[in-house]
């Protein structure tokens, strides 16, 4: 288990009060089975260089360290952990840009779309998507029962394009995908009962549609 962009109590005592400490660039990771939380002991033993850390999301036996710039790759198969990759330009701002896809990661980011397929990073809106204006207000979602990428291109849900890892190709562009809402997702969906739900920007469980109304 890993947690990324820690805050802790600090020495510091300002105004009667314990002023946090933030180890925004730092790891700390708890063995399978722990059952108390993380020490600061306990840590990815390597210069990430990664800047604030927004996303920590898995592929494999992959690690994947998003910032506000940069997605650092880290391989976490031994007991040691060493780095793989550090890709500048392929950063997110937010959770809701990032998706588990199966055993890959799919991410949005103002230059594209993209897919980790556990080996490779590859941009999946290059030539056909590659003219909207992705950004970090795009979201992104995974509808496994239909294996499609659904990608939001703005905080609204007017334009929500879907990639097929069936077709490995762009197939529909959908709206109003959000059933009880107008916004984008704010988190990856979760599968309850065959249908697909999410939180969108007030908080609120809503339910996703494929279905164009």
């Amino acid at each position: 288990m890993y947690i990324g962009n820690v805050r802790q109590p600090s020495d510091a005592v300002v105004e009667g009060t314990v002023t946090p400490l933030y180890d925004t660039d730092k790891i700390l990771k708890a063995p399978p089975g722990k059952l108390y939380g993380f020490s600061d002991k306990s840590f990815i033993d390597l210069e990430l260089g990664a800047g604030n850390i927004n996303v920590l999301e898995t592929a494999g036996d992959r690690l994947l360290v998003f910032s506000d710039d940069n997605l650092t790759i880290v391989n976490v198969a031994q007991d040691y952990e060493y780095l793989e990759a550090s890709m500048p330009g392929y950063g997110v701002a937010s959770q809701r840009q990032v998706a588990k896809v199966s055993e890959g990661v799919a991410f949005v980011n103002p230059a594209g779309v993209f897919f980790f397929n556990g080996n490779t990073v590859d941009n999946i809106s290059d030539n056909a998507l590659d003219t909207l204006a992705w950004s970090n207000a795009s979201s992104l979602t995974y509808d496994p029962s239909e294996k499609l990428i659904m990608a939001w291109l703005t905080a609204d849900d007017d334009e929500v394009y879907c990639y097929s890892l069936k077709t490995k190709s762009w197939v529909t562009m959908l709206t109003n995908v959000m059933v009880t809402d107008d916004t984008s997702p704010q988190t990856n969906s979760v599968n309850y009962l065959g249908d697909m739900y999410v939180v969108d920007t007030t908080n609120e469980l809503v339910k996703l549609g494929t279905d164009e109304e």
